[in-house]
């Protein structure tokens, strides 16, 4: 994979995690905006769990794999 493409894939990433933090501090603060409705909810917290579940598989699947120690 090319540098720039890994470099993008890292920032994307990075927004996608931002997504989910803000996405869950609108679930922890119900004071800011108490008329929002079951469906606003459910859909901050789909909006939540799909970023970060993006994130994290965008993240895991760059990662390099450990050598396994050889058995002498």
């Amino acid at each position: 994979m090319r540098e720039q493409k890994a470099f993008d894939l890292g920032v994307f990433a990075g927004f996608l995690f931002a997504v989910a933090a803000f996405s869950v501090n609108w679930l922890i603060t119900p004071m800011s905006h108490p008329s929002a409705s079951s469906l606003q909810r459910a859909g901050v917290m789909a909006q939540a769990l799909l970023s970060l579940g993006i994130a994290l598989f965008l993240v895991l699947r760059r990662r390099t794999p450990r050598p396994s120690p050889s058995a002498v």
